[in-house]
């Protein structure tokens, strides 16, 4: 079972195995991204299982709602920067104020990140089900509605 927010609805999509790989996750129900359990609609279309899959689903999306803007905004920086970097090996090259920008930014980045000292008992949210790009998906939403 795949579980994708798209727009204001949570889409419950099954893998069959029984057709060909472009066309193998299959729609089984959709609803209201807003609800935080499962609504008896959706558990009539799932499984036990599938049923437990999406109640760690909807408890992940409320931990990473929870967390502060400025926590989610550190948590998806390392995906952002590893997805930035391969978008960087790929370019023949870049406008001279955009590199500018990106050497200014990163600069102050390290020289930030320096001067923070490492703690290992820091706040974590222990994601048990969301699939990353799923996780990284609700922390940039947090971020975009709190600019």
């Amino acid at each position: 079972m795949k579980f994708t927010v798209a727009g204001n609805q949570i889409i419950c999509t099954r893998d069959d195995k029984t057709v060909d790989d472009a066309d193998r996750l299959r729609k089984v129900v959709a609803f209201d991204a807003h609800l935080e359990s499962v609504p008896p609609h959706v558990a009539a279309k799932l499984t036990w299982s599938e049923i437990a899959e999406l109640d760690h689903f909807l408890a992940d999306r409320k931990r990473i709602q929870s967390n502060p803007t400025e926590v989610n905004m550190l948590e998806a920086l390392p995906k952002l920067l590893a997805a930035s970097t391969e978008t960087v090996k790929l370019a023949n090259d870049l406008d001279s104020s955009l590199h500018q920008r990106l050497c200014s930014s990163v600069a102050g980045l390290t020289e930030a990140l320096q001067s923070v000292r490492p703690r290992s008992n820091g706040r974590v949210t222990l994601i048990r089900s969301m699939r990353e790009s799923e996780v990284l998906k609700e922390r940039l939403e947090d971020i975009k509605q709190n600019l």
